[in-house]
């Protein structure tokens, strides 16, 4: 079987969709086992980037791995489409857009090792550019650049990085 055949049907029958939005109130349990067993990959990628003093990378991908799979730690999810038409990839939830830029196709983001890559290139980009500052990283890592439009995005990737930051100590 052709790379492309195999991509075409783990697309198609193998990648399993983002958990559907619970309702106001209802939040389900996150299980930080789920994510911590990420914490190898993340830290093997954080250590090809240089930080910022007092910034933990591991933390910050582990808060991201959180919140972007809603808590569950599955590397084949598949967002919904976004307003603009893209979607989101892969334990990092890279979206479509980028994945040029970033090395990555549709196949290689359901991929735990790639979309670890990416996204820790990614979050290397903002904590030079925000000087490890977590609440306008993860505004510009789920917006883009920094905005108060995704203020509760920034507040509990803020949460989560304090969780995973003690959790990995």
């Amino acid at each position: 079987m052709t790379p492309l055949i195999a991509a075409l049907i783990l697309l198609m029958f193998g990648a399993k969709k983002a958990p559907p939005a619970k309702k106001k109130g209802k939040r389900r349990q996150r299980n930080i086992q789920d994510i911590l067993q990420w914490e190898p990959l993340v830290r093997s990628y954080a250590s090809q980037h240089s930080w910022p003093a007092n910034f933990s990378p591991v933390a910050f991908g582990l808060a991201t791995i959180d919140h972007e799979t809603g808590g569950t730690g599955q590397p084949d999810l598949i967002s919904a489409l976004n307003k603009n038409g893209s979607r989101d990839y892969g334990l990092f939830q890279n979206n479509d857009r980028y994945f040029e830029e970033r090395g990555l196709t549709k196949a290689s983001a359901l991929d735990s090792d790639e979309s670890t890559r990416a996204g820790m290139n990614l979050i290397a980009k903002l904590a030079k550019k925000h000087n490890g500052d977590v609440a306008k990283m993860a505004s510009a890592y789920n917006a883009g650049h920094v905005t108060s439009s995704n203020q509760p995005y920034a507040d509990l990737t803020v949460a989560l990085y304090a969780k995973y930051k003690k959790a990995i100590a």
